[in-house]
């Protein structure tokens, strides 16, 4: 289930606003707070909005950041979270929340994804803020230059006032405007203009009372605005409560209309038939319009009607100009001459050309001058010039002004600076295209490029390359120095890549510290050299404040169109090369093979066919006997896991557990075979062989995984099994890696009672004085030194070298692999204690194990 919060207005707690998935009644309950102090402000989300970053919490139950909300989210079985930190120019707003049913379900793969998409929420919050404001600057626009030509025409007051009505509600879909006038000698309301509203309610409206009633009649008598969001539930509404119900009204706001010496003149209303708040953008045209409502009812009623136009035209933000039919200036506003630059007496007598840029298209005048040649009007932009060179795009909306008698006199004017809103929308465009961070092409634009360069290639049946870069191991950079300066790092890196590139090449990040690389006429050869050159170049140290930084990177090239026809099969096959440069070694490039495609093509077979593995009962526990070579006896059993496919047949686990591990598969797999082991290793205990110890191997994803010791007491205690019959086996490259975690959770098992080994021991890297530190009582020496003790005199040297080191050390060892008497009686003379191997048995089914150690003990 996903989710995302919002702070809300006291700037404390984090309220869901959104949802999707299953279980999102959690949410009901949900209490998170941003506080420090707080203790419900120490949850993944907090944490997340607090310290702006990722927090992915893979256990629910036994993180301590979720104690509060554990017992809640155990009724809806969340096994881990997610939250991740979402912005709006550059502040944190809120979070994205992920719960899901399974533990570790945050894997490298989904973390980065998640990153990703937060990032990409983060853009369309931008881009959505840019849009709003410029919707609201057009609509803004809309209504001043409507309310302009409205109050300048010789309309009589009845007829603006329902213009205006109309124009609003179409500005504010869905509602129902009207227009109440003042009538202080009688102290009533009026009806002005109501065309939508239904005639019974009009009829109620006109020669309305002035009692505290709701609506207009308060906006009017207490001169504020007046906003009803629910009139069925509001206490000022009275009388008029259950007529506006039967009318279908269900909210309302009133913005009271003012004189320019502060009287009231009535209230512009809008009404709704549901419950509705009024957005800003809403209240702001509200007061625009009842601005203009204002001059439009005083020029009616007043003879000072052109001082007051002068003041609004004089005051607009807009520039307004009046030419006479030759285009010669006889009057503009303040704004006009702000806007160019000239004093108003440079002005008079000249014509607007006089701030021209000479960049507006000769076509553009031309348009102008035909509509107003045939008395239309007409709008578009211009670019325009101030008096000090800098430029500016200006809208343009010329009328032409008429007398009574229809005859145009002069032309009008009005002009607005959208250079601000030309550049957000050039912004809009280029988030739309471009990488935020790097500025590179993003997907969108790197597609529209390839389908060009592929249509070229086809054409000029030329050759194109594509390539997929990944740097290796870039979040390490993330999660130790921070994003910010992973992200310095990569906009270095993209102006290294770029500077390696030709003009025609494209260079496109997809995100995170993924690129992709189009290059036009490369065959595989250059392709080849141009990854030489960008491997060079990435490379080279990086200095990025106090820091000296070393990056490698990994490149798959494919080649159309040998390798692919189209874009999305060229992407898909350099995506194959690049992660088979990664398999051999990383900071290499590899080009496209066939092979390839076969070896991806089984690993997502076999990916997808060990995904149903489990539920399907393919997967089987074997068991291979571990004797004493001291007494003979059997004395344990090691779990070996076996899959047998119904189409694919029997898979290897040399095949089969490396995809488990890199797909997070290995957990649950783990997981399984080790209760079906220590279930069976139970079953043995209670037909008398409760000596045996059982043996199950241990990938290094589960060893590093922390809920580790409490999921096998788990299932010891589920399966009434004591832990010191339980041998866990670890590969020494797996307690190497990280040696102090390593000890750390050898350190706990062993507290619990379960016994820890080092297996394939002599093929990493061991440091003694680590090894003296394990909490391990058992060495097992690797097959590979074993199979030769009989011929080889280096393998004797160090089989016998283990041997004496694990004495000295008071471990036990045993040999795996052991297959004849000759490195048996080798072994038992060196003082080996335990082996396996076939020349005891084999890998045995549970009741072909059972038989074999029967059998071995009658004997």
């Amino acid at each position: 289930m996903a989710f995302i919060t919002l702070l809300d207005g006291d700037r404390q707690n984090l309220i869901p606003v959104t949802c999707y998935g299953s279980g999102t009644e959690y949410l009901e309950h949900l209490h998170i707070s941003v506080e420090e102090n707080s203790s419900h402000g120490h949850g993944p989300s907090g944490i997340a909005f607090r310290e702006d970053r990722p927090f992915w919490c893979q256990d629910f139950q036994q993180n301590p950041a979720t104690l509060p909300w554990r017992s809640l989210a155990s009724r809806f079985g969340w096994q881990a979270c997610a939250a991740l930190p979402l912005h709006k120019n550059g502040a944190v707003i809120g979070t994205l929340n992920l719960n899901a049913d399974a533990i570790n379900a945050f894997d490298d793969i989904a973390q980065n994804l998640l990153c990703q998409l937060t990032i990409d929420i983060d853009h369309a919050l931008a881009r959505f803020e840019l849009e709003s404001e410029r919707r609201q600057s057009l609509k803004m626009k809309t209504l001043r230059v409507f309310m302009l030509e409205l109050i300048t025409s010789e309309l009589p007051l009845p007829d603006i006032l329902v213009n205006v009505v109309r124009q609003f509600e179409q500005l504010i879909p869905g509602s129902m405007c009207s227009i109440m006038l003042h009538d202080k000698d009688n102290k009533r309301l009026r009806l002005g203009a109501a065309p939508s509203l239904p005639t019974s309610y009009i009829t109620t409206l006109d020669c309305m009372p002035l009692s505290p009633d709701g609506g207009c009649v308060n906006a009017v008598i207490n001169g504020v605005r007046t906003i009803a969001t629910d009139i069925a539930n509001d206490p000022n509404w009275g009388k008029f409560r259950q007529q506006a119900k039967e009318m279908g009204i269900g909210a309302c706001c009133s913005e009271p209309i003012f004189s320019a010496s502060a009287q009231i003149l009535g209230a512009l209303t809008v009404y709704h038939r549901e419950p509705f708040q009024p957005s800003e953008s809403d209240l702001q045209l509200l007061e625009t319009a009842t601005h203009f409502l204002a001059i439009a009812i005083e020029r009616k009623q007043s003879e000072v009607f052109m001082r007051k136009l002068s003041q609004a035209v004089e005051q607009s933000s807009n520039a307004i100009i009046i030419t006479d039919l030759n285009g010669t200036i006889e009057y503009a506003n303040t704004t006009f001459s702000t806007n160019t630059g000239y004093a108003l007496h440079d002005i008079i007598g000249k014509k607007p050309n006089m701030h021209k840029s000479g960049k507006t298209s000769r076509a553009t005048y031309a348009d102008m001058w035909a509509h107003l040649g045939r008395g239309e009007s007409w709008q578009g932009e211009f670019i325009n010039r101030r008096h000090n060179g800098e430029e500016r795009i200006d809208l343009v909306r010329v009328s032409p002004v008429r007398e009574a008698d229809g005859r145009i006199t002069h032309y009008l004017a009005i002009e607005e600076d959208i250079t601000n809103q030309k550049n957000a929308q050039a912004r809009i465009e280029s988030l739309a295209h471009f990488d935020v961070l790097t500025g590179l092409p993003n997907r969108a634009l790197l597609d529209e490029r390839a389908q060009r360069a592929l249509r070229l290639a086809e054409e000029d049946q030329a050759t194109l390359a594509v390539m997929f870069l990944d740097l290796d191991h870039f979040k390490n950079i993330n999660d130790t120095l921070g994003h910010n300066l992973g992200d310095t790092l990569l906009v270095e890196l993209a102006q290294r890549l770029r500077a390696v590139l030709r003009r025609d090449d494209t260079l496109s990040r997809l995100g995170g510290d993924e690129f992709v690389l189009l290059l036009p006429g490369a065959n595989r050869e250059s392709a080849k050299k141009i990854a030489q050159e960008l491997m060079r170049a990435i490379n080279e140290p990086y200095r990025i404040g106090s820091h000296e930084l070393n990056v490698m990177a990994s490149i798959g090239i494919a080649v159309y169109p040998a390798d692919g026809m189209d874009f999305e099969t060229l992407c898909k096959n350099a995506d194959v090369a690049m992660y088979r440069a990664k398999q051999e070694g990383r900071n290499a490039y590899r080009s496209f093979t066939q092979e390839m495609q076969a070896y991806s093509t089984r690993y997502l077979q076999v990916l997808n066919a060990l995904r149903q593995a489990i539920a399907q009962e393919q997967l089987h526990v074997h068991y291979q006997p571990q004797i004493s070579l001291i007494s003979g006896d059997v004395i344990g059993a090691e779990a070996l896991l076996r899959w047998h496919h119904p189409e694919l047949g029997n898979i290897s686990p040399a095949e089969f557990i490396p995809i488990a591990e890199e797909s997070g598969l290995i957990l649950q797999i783990g997981e399984w075979v080790l209760r079906v082991a220590v279930a069976q290793a139970k079953k043995w205990h209670q037909l008398g062989l409760d000596k045996l110890i059982i043996a199950v191997n241990l990938s290094a994803v589960q060893f590093r995984h922390a809920g580790l010791p409490n999921l096998v007491m788990q299932i010891l205690k589920e399966e009434d099994f004591p832990p010191q019959y339980l041998e866990l086996e670890l590969t020494e490259g797996v307690a190497m890696h990280d040696p102090q975690g390593a000890i750390a959770m050898m350190n706990s098992l062993h507290e619990r009672g379960v016994r820890m080994s080092i297996d394939d021991f002599g093929t990493g890297y061991s440091s003694l004085s680590y090894l003296k530190q394990f909490k391990a009582y058992k060495l097992k020496i690797d097959q590979s030194f074993v199979r030769d003790i009989s011929t080889d005199a280096e393998d004797k040297a160090i089989v016998s070298a283990i041997i004496g080191m694990a004495k000295n050390l008071g471990l036990q060892t045993i040999a795996e692999g052991v297959e004849t008497a000759e490195q048996q009686a080798f072994l038992r003379e060196e003082g080996c204690h335990e082996a396996q191997g076939y020349h005891y048995s084999k890998p045995l089914p549970a009741a072909d194990f059972e038989t074999f150690i029967l059998g071995a003990s009658a004997a």
